[in-house]
C-alpha cells in the first residue's frame, strides 16, 4: 500500500474512532440526564412519602381522641345505668314506704 492509501486509512479509522466518541459520549450525557431526572423522582417520592407518614400520625393521633372519648362516653353511661337502678331501688323503697300509710 502506498503511504497516501495508509495514511487515508488512518484518516478513516481515526473518524470512525472519533464518531464513536461523539456517539458514547452523548449516549453517556443521556444516562447523565436520565440519572438525574430519576435522582429528582425519587426525592419528590421521598418528600411525598414524609408527608403522608405526617398525616397518618395526624391522623392516628385523631382516632385515638375519639377512641379516649368513646371509653369516658361508656363509662359515663354505666355509672348512669348504675345510677339509674340505685334510684329505681330507691324508689320501690320509698313507694313501699308511703304505700303503709293510709289515708
Amino acid at each position: 500500500m502506498s503511504e497516501n492509501a495508509e495514511n487515508a486509512q488512518r484518516i478513516r479509522v481515526l473518524a470512525r474512532g472519533v464518531k464513536m466518541a461523539i456517539s458514547v459520549k452523548d449516549n453517556m450525557q443521556q444516562v447523565s440526564d436520565m440519572a438525574y431526572q430519576t435522582n429528582q423522582l425519587i426525592n419528590e417520592i421521598s418528600k411525598q412519602t414524609e408527608e403522608e407518614a405526617e398525616s397518618l400520625k395526624e391522623i392516628n393521633k385523631g382516632i385515638d381522641q375519639i377512641s379516649m372519648v368513646v371509653q369516658e362516653n361508656s363509662a359515663t353511661a354505666e355509672e348512669s345505668s348504675a345510677s339509674s337502678q340505685e334510684i329505681a331501688l330507691q324508689a320501690q323503697i320509698l313507694k313501699g314506704m308511703v304505700d303503709k300509710f293510709v289515708v
